[in-house]
């Protein structure tokens, strides 16, 4: 398993824009992330993190999922 590098960059980016918790990344309005997100995949990692920290499952959003091909 490897972390999802995007993801990653995604916490780092809303730390370094003053977001310090999970309760404030929960609380961004929609315009609020579209106003701090350069494309439309910024925004839907943003999401798909408040989604994470809504489920409690923020190391399952930071882990890259790994198909197998057997």
């Amino acid at each position: 398993m490897q972390i999802n590098s995007q993801h990653l960059n995604t916490i780092k980016r809303l730390v370094a824009a003053g977001f310090s918790d999970e309760k404030q990344i929960a609380a961004l309005t929609a315009k609020e992330i579209i106003d701090m997100s350069k494309s439309l995949a910024e925004v839907k990692a943003v999401v798909d993190l408040q989604e994470a920290i809504a489920k409690n499952q923020l190391l399952s959003y930071l882990i890259k999922k790994e198909s197998r091909i057997e």
